[in-house]
């Protein structure tokens, strides 16, 4: 007689996980808002069945749900008030899913990415926060290759000492909408705004001026030695040279970030920086990799460091790789009102036509050699801005 144990008891184990999902979907569907502005996707749920992020009486390990709370709502949460809290961020518009719906079993996170896209496509959110790291690898490339509204930054799930990253990392995610580096990748079109001007019209209607304002920034301006610093160190490494540059462009990298980047943590951010050719022009590197390569996962990387803000972190992305990175600051930010998450693209469509590029390049021609093209396009523009008091 056949032996139905085994079989018996995967059925049951079958059945018992059916009736969890189920019973984790029932709790998530009472907290599911209308309209998505913000879709968190987590790991799996945890493999205890009485610990859930909807579920309101988790007596213990409910850490996700704490810091998201903690983080978005400015609150302490507490199991008494985590039922007002999830009806809370329902009405911000904050959701959360996971991207296996199963707890963990082994299984490649990688197989359940394109029923993500199918279910994230559905919600429709307006953004999207990737939450820890294995999810970021996993899904990050795909969903921005889909034209999805995810952030690029890598969030460390919040346990095991990570919870301070968490919260630096997280407020950065949902911040960065803002600034303009949440990925979605459009093809190019002639007709897509590129700034709030022609760009090269801009410096062939204003070149008079624009040559006096060179001439006098890199001879009296601190920040004519920023080229200098940057070449003396090795280009594939984050040195301290580098932070002297980004310090000749009124910022400064602080103290406990500069130790991560150039004590104790080097090599994750130099093995991403060595991925960036030296040697190639923004305009000559396909238009793809500008939203989804290296350039983009070390803009995200270098966030995360504390008090780093895009600002910091793409000046000095701009310090070892003059010629790929331009520089972008809120003066010149408000000036070029460059489309949401599209300023780094916005400059390749410019620059990659060669007669606006030409155009361009006359103006800006009587500056010291060393200084690239989208450095002379950061300066003019600055100068313009500083002068007029915008």
């Amino acid at each position: 007689m056949k032996d139905l144990s085994g079989d018996s008891s995967s059925w049951g184990a079958a059945t018992d996980s059916a009736e969890q999902r189920s019973r984790r979907a029932h709790a998530a569907e009472q907290y599911r808002p209308e309209r998505i502005r913000l879709l968190l996707i987590a790991e799996a749920p945890p493999a205890d069945p009485n610990r859930y992020f909807y579920f309101h009486e988790v007596n213990a390990y409910d850490s996700l749900f704490r810091h998201v709370a903690r983080s978005l709502l400015a609150v302490d949460p507490t199991r008494e008030n985590k039922p007002e809290l999830l009806a809370q961020l329902k009405q911000d518009g904050v959701f959360l899913i996971d991207l296996n719906p199963d707890p963990i079993d082994g299984t490649p996170l990688n197989s359940y990415v394109p029923e993500l896209v199918h279910r994230v496509q559905e919600l429709s959110p307006e953004r999207i926060v990737l939450i820890k790291a294995t999810v970021y690898d996993a899904a990050y490339r795909t969903l921005a290759a889909a034209g999805l509204p995810v952030s690029s930054v890598r969030i460390p799930f919040p346990g095991s000492g990570q919870q301070t990253n968490f919260s630096q990392a997280f407020a950065n995610a949902v911040r960065e909408s803002e600034a303009g580096y949440v990925a979605r990748p459009e093809p190019a079109s002639a007709s897509q705004r590129r700034f709030a001007f022609d760009l090269a019209d801009w410096f062939e209607a204003n070149a008079e001026r624009i040559a006096k304002d060179l001439d006098r920034y890199f001879t009296s301006f601190t920040g004519r030695w920023f080229e200098h610093f940057a070449a003396l160190g090795d280009p594939n490494r984050f040195e301290a040279s580098d932070l002297l540059a980004v310090e000749a462009l009124s910022v400064q990298v602080p103290p406990e970030a500069a130790a991560k980047l150039l004590l104790t943590e080097p090599d994750r951010f130099n093995a991403l920086l060595r991925r960036i050719s030296r040697s190639a022009d923004i305009w000559n590197v396909p238009r793809e990799t500008l939203q989804v390569g290296p350039a983009a996962e070390l803009h995200t990387m270098l966030r995360t460091l504390p008090d780093v803000d895009w600002v910091i972190a793409g000046k000095l992305l701009a310090a070892t790789r003059p010629r790929f990175i331009p520089i972008l600051d809120n003066k010149v930010k408000n000036l070029l009102q460059p489309p949401t998450s599209r300023f780094w693209i916005s400059m390749w469509d410019e620059l990659s036509d060669d007669s606006r590029r030409t155009t361009v390049a006359e103006v800006c021609a009587n500056v010291p050699a060393d200084v690239s093209l989208l450095r002379r396009i950061d300066v003019a523009i600055w100068m313009a801005v500083a002068q007029d008091g915008q």
